[in-house]
Formats: C-alpha cells, structure tokens, sequence
C-alpha cells in the first residue's frame, strides 16, 4: 500500500527478496570515481511519478544519492523492449545497456527476464509507484542505515 508518508518499495519476487543486498552498496560512479555514489533509474516519462513498466519505459530519470544528497543527473531515452505480444531480447538487452551504470531501478511493474537481466548485471530492480521524491527518500533512509538488520526491516515493511 502507497501513501504520502510511508512510500512503498518492495522487489517484484520472494526470490529476489532472498538476494543480497550488493546492489545497495555504493559503487563509484564513472563520472565522479572519488565519489561512492548509488545511481538510481526511474522508469518515469513525466519525471513526477514512478509509473513505467521496465520493458514498456521510453524514459529513464537518472539521479545519484551520496550519504544524504541527492542529485537528478540526466533522462535517458529508451525504446521500449516491451510490444503487445512478449518482448525482443536484443531490446531488452539494450535498454538493459542504457541503465547499466545504476545500482538500482524503480519501476512500477518489471517482468521477470528484465529483472533477471538486471540482477545479472548487480542491478537491484524495486517495484514502487508513488512520486520520484518520496521514493527517493525511502531508498535514501534505507541505505543510510548500514546494518544488515536495517536492511532485512526496509524489505519486511516496504513490500
């Protein structure tokens, strides 16, 4: 259940509720490589809202959160892997490509060959739908704590 006060972000599977949380931890960021910086992709085409489905997405909001910064760093284009009767592999590899660089997507709905596509890569996929900011700030708390016991809490009250 999405409200104003308590964002809703949970991972679209038990299965991927069972992976590591390595997707969480900070990675350098290309283009600041001093930095540990998590990249975030939205699947957003308004910017507002989290609502792109990850196959049918034709945008990609970028931001970087360091500690308690958040930073909006580009929109991305894609073109959608998703038609009416299944998905194109060599599309979804590609829009795949355009978010590699991130640690975590937030989406509002993501198949299960996307999600699988991305964790192969050490991208960690949340379905939420709600405003970017709120869902921001709910993955921004979560990483701030640093104890696995944190961690494990986030997953069991944000499915």
């Amino acid at each position: 259940m999405t409200s104003a006060t308590s964002p809703s972000i949970g991972t679209r599977s038990p299965q991927a509720e069972s992976r590591q949380d390595s997707a969480l931890q900070p990675r350098q960021c290309a283009e600041s490589p001093r930095t540990s910086t998590l990249r975030v992709a939205i699947g957003s085409a308004d910017g507002k809202f989290v609502h792109e489905h990850f196959g049918r997405a034709t945008r990609f909001q970028i931001f970087d959160l360091n500690g308690d910064m958040l930073r909006f760093v580009e929109t991305r284009l894609a073109e959608p892997a998703c038609q009416r009767d299944g998905h194109d592999d060599r599309q979804l590899e590609r829009v795949v490509d355009l978010v590699s660089d991130a640690n975590v997507v937030l989406v509002a709905a993501i198949g299960p060959a996307a999600e699988a596509a991305l964790f192969a890569r050490g991208i960690r996929a949340y379905v939420v739908q709600d405003f970017i900011p709120d869902a921001l700030r709910a993955l921004q708390k979560a990483v701030l704590r640093t104890d696995l016991r944190a961690n494990q809490q986030f997953r069991r009250t944000h499915q």
